[in-house]
């Protein structure tokens, strides 16, 4: 269970060593055939919220109910998001991430290895433990995180290409 929490947690600490650089970043910037770093913050926060909290929620408040996993394309979890949130600062939207993973971890702790045993609904009418469900969020999670950290690289190697072509090297 411990380590569940820790690899939950991986997101929020993310969230949160992202604030510190971002402001040095374009965010808004789309590389071609792709999403922006906001778009990619809000995607996280949708998965998190429309598929990872109700199923951890739903546990914690004790309810007896079948769980079932929202399966949402990528589309369908961004046209799903607050239109306001999605045109927050970026600080606040960094903000709000890690306070609505602060949420999800705090009900993790509350969960016991039988909460993490039960059934969840799963595409295609399968069933899976919650648990695995939580394990394949995340993993989705750090692949988006992967993706913020392909564009910051990118952009990074591109402002060190532009700053040398400027100084003639």
């Amino acid at each position: 269970m411990s380590e569940l929490i820790e690899q939950a947690t991986y997101l929020q600490d993310e969230a949160q060593a992202l604030a510190y650089v971002i402001d040095d970043i374009p965010y808004d910037e789309q590389p071609a055939g792709g999403r922006s770093i906001r778009d990619w913050l809000i995607l996280i926060d949708a998965n998190q919220m429309q598929r990872f909290k109700p199923s951890t929620d739903a546990v914690t408040k004790g309810s007896n109910k079948p769980l079932n996993l929202k399966e949402l394309s990528e589309e369908q979890l961004v046209d799903r998001y607050d239109a306001e949130d999605k045109s927050l600062p970026i600080h606040e939207l960094l903000q709000k991430i890690a306070k609505h993973r602060g949420s999800i971890l705090a009900g993790l702790e509350r969960m016991s290895g039988y909460d993490l045993e039960r059934d969840v609904a799963v595409r295609g009418g399968k069933q899976q433990p919650l648990q695995t469900c939580i394990e394949q969020l995340i993993e989705q999670e750090r692949d988006m995180l992967k993706q913020i950290a392909s564009i910051v690289k990118d952009l990074q190697t591109e402002s060190d290409r532009n700053r040398s072509l400027k100084s003639g090297g």
